[in-house]
């Protein structure tokens, strides 16, 4: 996870023009309160981690829903075939 976090910290830092610090915070685990008062201490740009930990926390979330709905589909239709058998 922490690799993770690195990996897509430098990414995101290298094709836009936010600084490596603010990406390393957005992409950490926990909430947005919480990042941003540690990123606050650390001086870097609080709104734009908040913002970006925001999107973070959304695109988690619809991905999520999508992923879970499909995968409750799959279980709904193998309910139906060993039914069946």
């Amino acid at each position: 996870m922490i690799a993770f976090s690195f990996v897509l910290s430098f990414i995101m830092s290298h094709f836009s023009r936010n600084r490596l610090y603010d990406f390393i915070f957005a992409t950490a685990p926990g909430g947005i309160m919480d990042i941003s008062l540690i990123a606050y201490d650390f001086k870097a740009n609080t709104s734009q981690v908040a913002l970006f930990t925001t999107d973070k926390i959304n695109f988690s979330d619809k991905f999520l829903y999508h992923f879970y709905k499909n995968v409750m589909k799959e279980a709904k239709n193998k309910k139906r075939v060993l039914k069946r058998k």
